[in-house]
């Protein structure tokens, strides 16, 4: 049970982060004011009263259309014109999207995202649903016990999924070689040699997929030894055989 000098101390603790956390968002925010005025000023050649005026443009009228957006269309630069109207429901807007984080990063969106050309790009539905059937079969294997281990396997699902994804494309290179290879000496009697080009894309594919599989073998690596070396935590012991310990931890 946790006594009233330890909840006093978490909530110093909490307010000193929020502080902290404040500070750092407004000063992005007027990062990206700035950086807004400088472009005014040097691309559309305003004044600099003028390029402050336009910089803090939209206003009132604005706020519930800001306030209605996804949270991934949303910048600083939206927030600090919240804030300007509304701190507190610019405040509230960013605790929308850090929930909406918390809550990718459980689900496995925050993973899955690297499966595209970048984080803005979803990739195909199946593509994403079966990266996150992988990663649900760890989760079940493994049953991470926090953040650290469900980061590696996080990576280690999106290790395999890139190793699936080159084998594929490897196959794919190599098969279509062979199909061209068949017509070949059906059509002609004779094969014609791969081109350089064809055989280092085949190259490349097999590389990447080596890449991926050693990746997965070294996060898993890093998996047993995270388990293998925890701390060992004991409570209400009487007398412990030390050497024994020592000895189950190898």
């Amino acid at each position: 049970m946790i006594d009233a000098k330890t909840l006093a101390i978490q909530a110093d603790e909490a307010e000193t982060i929020q502080a902290g956390e404040v500070k750092s968002i407004a000063r992005l925010m007027a990062h990206t004011y700035d950086e807004l005025v400088r472009f005014y000023v040097k691309e559309q050649k305003l004044s600099l009263e003028d390029a402050q005026a336009r910089a803090k443009e939209p206003k009132d009228e604005m706020v519930a259309h800001f306030m209605s957006q996804l949270v991934d269309q949303i910048d600083w630069l939206v927030i600090r014109s919240i804030a300007d109207v509304n701190p507190d429901k610019a405040y509230a807007k960013w605790e929308e999207i850090k929930q909406t984080a918390r809550e990718e990063l459980a689900s496995g969106g925050v993973a899955a995202s690297a499966l595209g050309h970048n984080g803005a790009v979803p990739g195909h539905p199946l593509e994403r649903a079966r990266f996150l059937a992988i990663r649900e079969s760890f989760i079940a294997d493994w049953k991470p016990t926090g953040g650290i281990e469900q980061s590696l396997l996080d990576t280690l699902a999106l290790a395999y999924a890139g190793q699936l994804f080159w084998l594929e494309r490897l196959q794919v290179r190599v098969t279509f070689e062979a199909v061209n290879e068949d017509y070949d000496i059906r059509r002609e009697g004779n094969w014609k040699p791969s081109r350089i080009s064809d055989v280092e894309a085949q190259q490349r594919a097999a590389e990447m997929m080596d890449r991926y599989n050693r990746l997965l073998l070294r996060t898993l690596r890093g998996l047993r030894d995270l388990r293998r070396y925890a701390p060992v935590v004991i409570q209400n012991a009487g007398q412990v055989n030390i050497g024994y310990l020592l000895n189950k931890l190898g």
